[in-house]
């Protein structure tokens, strides 16, 4: 009876969104849906990215969000809606429907960045989680700090250059006090916050060396509403019986971050093991009804509408990650963006088998200039 209560929601917002604009673009409203989001826009490109940068979302929350259901009885539902929809001025619109149904409505223009992406969807998504735990009270409890941090971390995960600008905004403009900061609600967030401040509590909760489970216990707690002042005090002082001040702390932990040098790119291990990810033909099975051993199976499912949307977001995915790959990855990641972009375009077979064989050669001579220097780092470390 849920799923069909929710089946139903989710059909008459899809109809709404097709009877928003002209009726002439009807037959191409798209979805993909998975455990947690269920995405609705005009574009199969444009569904495909969102669908796997929330999927990507969902990976980096689970670390710290430990009572994570296995799926939402009531999935998120993201509108990728053309600008002539939404409200002027509005990036992205958050709802609340009775019911537990959570509906994230985006002005899909150019304009729109990823980190607003980023920071909307996992907004949406803790939503539905302090729904799921707390009930219809438990969006409007829940803290901004932790909404922050997720959202930050998921978006530097893909682009971790952008931490220039994180580290540039906390020199010049520095962060909220410690106590506002933890009480602040998402609610009111805008009116002080820039959607970055909680990134720092996260950060400085690493630095501290502190326990993954008592992040994740001051994290539930924070979406739970709670003030976490105390708890985060207790943590601190079984770390060091000197940490008797948060403030202090506080201020301690910014200004050494304020100072300490960051890389821009990812280490070479880092990089291997994404673009591993990236050749894994498993993930198109589900879509192609059968088993994609290979690169050659799948160029035989190329004209797949639901395949060539997979194909298209994993090509755009590997564009957005590019910019933070390590330099001796960096040959093996743009072969593979063009073999991708050979099966979606190209009629000749040929072409993209020699964009693999580029690619496979690229990751070889990686790999082996990988192995070549920790080998020579730990030979460096032994002298």
């Amino acid at each position: 009876m849920i799923y069909f209560t929710r089946a139903v929601f989710a059909y008459l917002l899809i109809a709404l969104l097709i009877f928003s604009v002209d009726r002439k673009l009807c037959a191409n409203v798209l979805t993909s849906e998975d455990s947690y989001f269920e995405v609705v826009g005009m574009d199969g490109r444009s569904v495909g990215i969102v669908s796997q940068i929330s999927q990507h979302i969902v990976k980096s929350c689970q670390k710290y969000m430990t009572q994570l259901p296995d799926r939402y009885p009531q999935r998120v539902l993201v509108v990728l809606r053309p600008p002539s929809e939404v409200e002027s001025g509005v990036n992205y619109k958050t709802k609340i429907h009775s019911g537990g149904f959570v509906q994230i409505d985006f002005n899909w223009d150019q304009s729109l960045d990823l980190e607003t992406v980023c920071f909307g969807l996992t907004e949406a998504f803790v939503y539905r989680y302090a729904i799921y735990q707390y009930g219809s009270i438990g969006p409007k409890n829940c803290k901004y700090w932790p909404i922050s941090a997720l959202s930050s971390q998921s978006y530097l995960n893909l682009r971790s250059a952008q931490m220039d600008s994180y580290y540039g905004q906390l020199r010049t403009s520095g962060v909220p006090d410690l106590m506002t900061l933890l009480q602040l609600p998402n609610i009111n967030s805008s009116k002080i916050a820039t959607s970055r401040e909680g990134y720092w509590m996260l950060r400085s909760l690493r630095d501290q060396s502190m326990d993954r489970g008592q992040i994740a216990r001051l994290i539930e707690y924070s979406i739970a509403g709670n003030n976490v002042g105390e708890l985060l005090q207790e943590f601190l002082l079984e770390q060091s019986p000197d940490a008797n001040d948060l403030e202090s702390w506080w201020f301690a932990s910014m200004s050494a971050l304020a100072e300490v040098p960051f890389d821009r790119v990812e280490s070479m291990r880092i990089s291997e093991g994404w673009i591993r990810n990236a050749v894994d033909f498993s993930a198109f099975e589900k879509e192609a009804g059968r088993e994609v051993k290979d690169i050659r199976a799948l160029w035989k499912l190329r004209d797949n509408p639901s395949i060539r949307e997979m194909l298209s977001a994993r090509q755009a995915l590997i564009a957005l990650r590019i910019v933070r790959v390590n330099p001796a990855y960096f040959n093996a990641a743009r072969s593979l963006a063009l073999m991708y972009e050979n099966i979606l375009q190209s009629e000749n077979s040929y072409e993209y088998l020699h964009a693999w064989t580029l690619y496979l050669g690229d990751f070889e001579d990686a790999n082996r200039l990988q192995a070549q220097t920790y080998e020579l780092l730990e030979n460096y470390k032994r002298k």
